[in-house]
């Protein structure tokens, strides 16, 4: 009786971390964005401007969380500034904060979101005033025009942030890397940054409502890796990353599972 008090009283305060979140979010895109947009003329400025501001919402935002006893933000090796230039980053992505959790740690960091979030009414106005790239279907990026825009971002010296399995995490597994972020990375040849992200306990991940918030602080690991140079082939950059990322990062024993049907990927449970 008592633990399923402490459950639902845990998922009271993440909601209320969330409501705030897309109060604040609204309230930037009402009350900041229409004066960036109409001070700065310059695109790429008025990027890095409400990015910064948006950084620190964001650092809010965690704190709140952190304050909460929900979840914890540290970086591993305590590197808060990012490789300077051009950049693309592939971090996996095992909670719903991995990108708030990334944009409130470094600079000039554009990431692609999808089409939904873009269009909306609420939010929307700040994820294109922060010159995030709208993603080319709902769980990746593809087409001519989605490719072009994340080329305008590197031109302008920013990062792009990839999430190369497309989705978030199966619970202490990893899913197929896709290749888009390595094509990227190899036909505008700037480097790649490797970004390992874990969270123990399991937290605001796939599969697992919110209403299941662990009992215990949620630590949420940032783990930068070398830079890496891109090589001329895509695919096995494609390739060599994903093995990085399975060597370095603790991944329980789950077997990937193909639906061939489908063309999606899931986790079976994990057994204790």
């Amino acid at each position: 009786m008592v633990r399923g008090l402490l459950q639902v009283f845990r998922a009271c305060l993440v909601a209320s971390a969330f409501f705030w979140f897309w109060m604040g979010g609204a309230l930037l895109a009402w009350t900041l964005c229409p004066v960036l947009i109409l001070v700065y003329r310059d695109e790429a400025r008025r990027w890095r401007i409400c990015q910064r501001i948006v950084k620190r919402a964001y650092q809010a935002f965690h704190g709140y969380m952190e304050v909460l006893t929900l979840v914890e933000l540290r970086v591993v090796g305590g590197a808060t500034a990012r490789p300077p230039g051009a950049l693309v980053i592939v971090a996996n992505h095992p909670t719903l904060v991995d990108v708030t959790a990334i944009l409130s740690t470094y600079d000039d960091v554009c990431c692609i979101v999808k089409e939904t979030l873009m269009r909306s009414v609420f939010v929307g106005r700040l994820l294109r005033t922060c010159g995030h790239v709208p993603a080319g279907e709902a769980e990746g990026i593809s087409g001519a025009e989605a490719l072009d825009e994340v080329r305008r971002r590197l031109e302008a010296g920013m990062a792009v942030l990839f999430f190369p399995e497309g989705t978030r995490s199966p619970p202490l597994g990893l899913r197929p890397f896709r290749r888009g972020a390595f094509e990227v990375a190899a036909r505008s040849q700037v480097p790649l940054w490797p970004m390992l992200v874990t969270c123990d306990p399991p937290a605001l991940s796939k599969g697992l409502p919110i209403w299941k918030h662990p009992e215990r602080v949620a630590r949420l690991r940032l783990e930068p890796a070398e830079v890496m140079l891109p090589p001329a082939n895509g695919r096995a950059f494609c390739r060599d990353t994903e093995a990085l990322f399975r060597r370095r990062l603790p991944l329980g024993d789950l077997a990937l599972v193909a639906d061939a049907s489908k063309g999606r990927y899931s986790a079976p449970a994990a057994t204790p």
